[in-house]
C-alpha cells in the first residue's frame, strides 16, 4: 500500500490482513495499509512479517530501523548480554572492563596486569606511578612496597637502588636520595636514616651518593657525617 506515517489500530486475528513490518512502518495488507512502527529493541529489514530483536551487545531505545546495523553498539562501560536490549542498565563488573559493543563478559573482559577496573570500566585504568598491579581482572592497584619504587603501568616494584631509600609508595628510583653527609651501598633501604654517614676523614657532598665522595681536603677536617 501508500502507507500512513500514523499507526492505524488492528487486531493480529484480524481477517484479510497480513502484517509486514518495514522499518519506518509499513504494514501491508490485503485490502488497506496498516502502519506498525519497529519497536524499540528491533529492527525491521524492508518485507519484514516481525521485529527482529537487536543482538547482544547493541541496544536501541529508538524506533523504526531497518538494519542490524542501526542498533547502536552497547555502551562503554556497560554490557548487553541479552537479545533486544532497549536500555544499557549492566555496568561492567569490578575487575572488567566493556568496550562499546560489549556482549556477555568472558576473559577477554579481563581487566590486565598493570591497571584495575573499577565498576563501570570502559577502558583499562593504568596503575598511577608508587602504585602496582600483579594480578589479573583486579578493582584497585596495590601500593608500592617499602623498599622498592613503582613506574607507571607497573606489574613488579623495582629494587630500590643505591644511594637511595624507597618508603612505601616510592614512584622512582631517584624520588628519594640519601642525603648529603650520607652514602649507601645498600639496596631496598626504606628510610633515610639507613643511609651510612659519612667516614671520618671523607666528605660527601651531594645526595645520591653510592660511595664518600672524596678525602677531606688538606686544611679541613671531616667529621663522621660530613
Amino acid at each position: 500500500g501508500g502507507g500512513s506515517p500514523v499507526a492505524t489500530p488492528h487486531e493480529s486475528g484480524e481477517t484479510g490482513f497480513q502484517i509486514s513490518y518495514i522499518g519506518e512502518t509499513c504494514v501491508e495488507s490485503v485490502n488497506t495499509t496498516i502502519n506498525d512502527i519497529c519497536p524499540p529493541g528491533h529492527y525491521c529489514p524492508v518485507g519484514s512479517d516481525s521485529p527482529v530483536q537487536c543482538p547482544p551487545g547493541r541496544n536501541s531505545s529508538s524506533t523504526g530501523l531497518v538494519n542490524v546495523t542501526d542498533c547502536p553498539a552497547c555502551t562503554q562501560g556497560y554490557y548487553c548480554p541479552l537479545n533486544g536490549t532497549v536500555f544499557a542498565t549492566r555496568l561492567c563488573l569490578a575487575g572488567y572492563y566493556c568496550p562499546a559493543g560489549t556482549g556477555a563478559l568472558s576473559p577477554a573482559n579481563y581487566c590486565p596486569t598493570g591497571a584495575h577496573c573499577p565498576v563501570g570500566s570502559g577502558y583499562p585504568v593504568i596503575c598511577p606511578a608508587g602504585m602496582y598491579q600483579d594480578e589479573m581482572s583486579q578493582s584497585t592497584c596495590k601500593t608500592c612496597p617499602s623498599g622498592s619504587f613503582c613506574l607507571y603501568n607497573t606489574t613488579t616494584p623495582e629494587v630500590c637502588p643505591a644511594g637511595s631509600y624507597c618508603p612505601t609508595g616510592t614512584r622512582f628510583s631517584t624520588e628519594f636520595l640519601c642525603p648529603n653527609g650520607t652514602y649507601s651501598n645498600d639496596l631496598s633501604l626504606t628510610d633515610a636514616d639507613e643511609c651510612t654517614q659519612c667516614t671520618p676523614g671523607y666528605y660527601c657532598g651531594s645526595p645520591g651518593l653510592t660511595a664518600p665522595t672524596a678525602k677531606c681536603r688538606e686544611g679541613y677536617f671531616c667529621g663522621g657525617g660530613s
